[in-house]
């Protein structure tokens, strides 16, 4: 291997690698949409925000609904893997907003107590 090869490797072995810790930045800062009733429409296949304060739940096998209410009230849906006790309160929900039957629905990746 010559220098210029020698040279060439290490260049893109940086480049690689820098590339490679600027995506692992800009991917954990990105944070999803925060929604209100009045904007909800825009977001549909998004990754969304809600805070409000769950009103009911109905726990099944694997998967809890919530009624959740801010300025309206939206269905969100958390697949569980194991037994899930979920309480009355305020909540932050970040889920991927979809549209189902003229209503709209979170299908929840986390929920925070606040």
């Amino acid at each position: 291997m010559g220098n210029n090869e020698k040279l060439l490797l290490k260049i893109s072995i940086f480049v690689s690698l820098t590339g490679i810790i600027i995506l692992f930045f800009v991917l954990k800062n990105i944070q999803p949409y925060e929604i209100t009733a009045n904007n909800i429409h825009e977001y549909v296949g998004k990754e969304v925000s809600m805070k409000g304060d769950i009103i009911s739940s109905s726990n099944f096998e694997k998967v809890v609904m919530l009624k959740v209410k801010t300025d309206t009230i939206i269905d969100v849906l958390f697949f569980k893997k194991n037994k899930l006790e979920i309480p009355n309160g305020s909540v932050t929900i970040v889920g991927e907003l979809i549209e189902e039957d003229n209503k709209f629905k979170i299908i929840s990746s986390s929920i925070k107590y606040n």
